[in-house]
């Protein structure tokens, strides 16, 4: 199933680590808002509101309207550009009254709060998202039923599979296959397959420049030949132009965390599968070894900390937390820590790749030793109503961090896996 939403149709407002939710339009501060702070608040807090715009490039655009570095700025979570988005970030030694006049110079940006302090926003520093989500035949390509979803919402007591949305393969849905290669140590062919995979590709200057590529593998044309909106791919065509078999070369041309991306695309394929599997065998439930969450007490969210069974009287205990909402069985995204069990050793030799592969010794700075993601998630605050006279549905849900709502709503709308591209998927 695949959503194609306006900005307008897809609302995300971040919920900060102690519950406060960033409300769409809505002032708020969370701290000192004038210039009188504390000398060492060397931090400017501010709630960013966009429309269009991913995280990456809304904080490029403010420090270029600021005339700052982008290296000042930090963010909590990730936002998709689909969307109309409000987040917390931070900037460096960057006064509120400055940001918020830089921002009034960038379309579809506003600071809807911006506040002295002591230290930066971190990576991961999320309580959860709030979804506001329209629904209409044609963004999901159904016609979408508010008593249906309900219903099956409820049946499944409003938890539904943690799985990896499209988003995280990329547009083009092969960033998980560039991983795989990276970790196979085939950088020619990752490179390659990043530079010239079509799949997906909707611009007909870039297809046509990608199989050019392909097919003539000569970089310094390639490099004049690319679409300018293509910015990664020219860096990488500009390095091997200059060094055509330097292939590790130009994938650091890349920022860090789109070579990030990549392996963390593979590893989220590699759950995918995983927990598709878990469900069809109906082995999902708590066994002795296993891993899982207790829910926060402020948001009822999966806790950042794990914890293991050790017996099968705890694995009642936690079967029985688990049914009423108050623990999550994680599982592996599988990096070289991870305690692999038989499935996914299975799923990790059917890719060709090893355990240790994910050390990356070509690039070590890629390097994953693997963490925990809750299997099953609670979708908080539901509702659904049919709007537009019958011709759409409006949900409201929150999910935790790091889930992804268009594979909460695939299920919700009867599917039992979130959408992934055939080149990615199994």
């Amino acid at each position: 199933m695949r959503f194609n939403f306006s900005p307008e149709e897809f609302i995300v407002e971040e919920i900060t680590p102690n519950g406060t939710l960033l409300e769409l339009g809505k002032p708020l501060s969370l701290g000192r808002e004038d210039d009188q702070a504390l000398e060492r608040d060397y931090f400017c807090h501010f709630i960013l509101q966009k429309r269009g715009w991913n995280t990456t490039d809304a904080l490029d655009a403010l420090a270029r309207a600021a005339g700052v570095s982008r290296r000042r700025f930090d963010f909590a979570g990730t936002k998709d550009r689909n969307s109309t988005s409000v987040q917390l970030a931070s900037a460096f030694t960057l006064e509120p009254g400055r940001l918020i006049a830089a921002a009034t110079r960038v379309k579809d940006i506003a600071i809807n709060g911006a506040w002295k302090a002591r230290e930066k926003v971190k990576l991961g520093a999320v309580g959860g998202n709030r979804f506001e989500i329209t629904l209409n035949r044609g963004n999901c390509g159904v016609e979408p039923d508010a008593c249906a979803i309900c219903k099956r919402a409820e049946e499944f007591g409003f938890v539904v599979p943690n799985f990896f949305g499209g988003q995280r393969f990329g547009s083009r849905g092969n960033t998980a296959e560039v991983g795989r290669l990276m970790l196979k140590g085939d950088f020619e062919a990752a490179a390659m397959e990043y530079l010239c995979g079509t799949q997906g590709e909707r611009n007909e200057a870039a297809v046509r420049a990608r199989q050019e590529l392909s097919t003539g593998k000569d970089f310094r044309k390639a490099a004049s030949a690319f679409p300018k909106h293509l910015r990664f791919e020219r860096m990488m065509l500009s390095h091997l132009a200059r060094n055509p078999t330097d292939f590790v070369g130009a994938i650091r041309k890349l920022p860090r965390p789109l070579e990030l991306m990549f392996v963390n695309a593979f590893e989220a394929k590699l759950f995918n599968q995983a927990l598709r599997q878990r469900i069809e065998r109906g082995i999902a439930s708590p066994a002795v070894g296993a891993h899982y969450f207790n829910a926060s007490p402020i948001t009822g969210f999966p806790s950042a900390e794990f914890r293991t069974i050790e017996n099968r009287e705890e694995a009642e205990a936690i079967g029985a937390l688990v049914a009423d909402g108050k623990a999550f069985i994680a599982a592996s995204l599988i990096g070289t820590e991870s305690k692999l069990d038989e499935l996914e050793r299975k799923i990790l030799h059917d890719e060709g790749v090893a355990q240790e592969d994910f050390a990356t010794p070509p690039m070590p700075e890629l390097a994953s030793r693997g963490t925990l993601r809750a299997q099953f998630i609670p979708i908080k605050g539901f509702e659904a109503k049919t709007i537009q006279e019958g011709n759409a549905v409006l949900l409201k849900f929150s999910l935790p961090p790091g889930a992804y709502a268009t594979a909460a709503l695939e299920f919700l709308l009867g599917g039992q896996t979130s959408e992934i591209d055939a080149k990615a998927g199994p």
